[in-house]
């Protein structure tokens, strides 16, 4: 029995659609976090972030790790039941794709550290706003960059 990766019942067979799947993503989570920075009252601006970060969880475990799971490691229908208790470890492939992710992902997330150090000059709400944002790119940029380079799921792989 084959499985198509879906998220919301969209096939994400194609890496274009798991590319705007991934912009949607972080534009939703950024909007809610700009809102929540944005709001007057303590207590809007409390629901807005706290509603950002079920949001980031949500975003993070639900679709992201899940989904780049399901394109780099398919899933594949045991053929016996000594397969399912003796399960192997990802192969050479996998490895190397989720390691150039990590390296990928931790650049971005070093080059972004100078960038808050240099603003740090610019207020505490923007500082603020800059490490809510380099929180939500160490959660999620690995899987993000899985999702966003990997090419399409062949037809025989499902």
């Amino acid at each position: 029995m084959s499985k198509i990766p879906t998220i919301f019942g969209i096939s994400m067979v194609s890496r274009e659609r798991r590319r705007w799947l991934v912009v949607l993503c972080y534009a939703a989570w950024s909007l809610l976090i700009l809102l929540g920075f944005a709001a007057s009252s303590a207590s809007a601006r409390f629901i807005l972030v706290l509603f950002a970060v079920f949001a980031g969880t949500c975003i993070r475990f639900v679709i992201f790790y899940r989904l780049a799971k399901d394109v780099v490691l398919p899933w594949q229908e045991a053929t016996s039941l000594n397969t399912l208790w003796h399960k192997s470890g990802p192969d050479e492939r996998q490895v190397a794709v989720r390691n150039a992710a990590y390296y990928r992902a931790y650049r971005v997330v070093a080059a972004y550290l100078f960038l808050i150090m240099s603003a740090a000059s610019a207020g505490e709400a923007a500082l603020m706003g800059l490490t809510a944002l380099l929180f939500v790119l160490v959660l999620t940029l690995p899987q993000a960059i899985i999702l966003w380079t990997e090419p399409d799921i062949p037809g025989e792989a499902l």
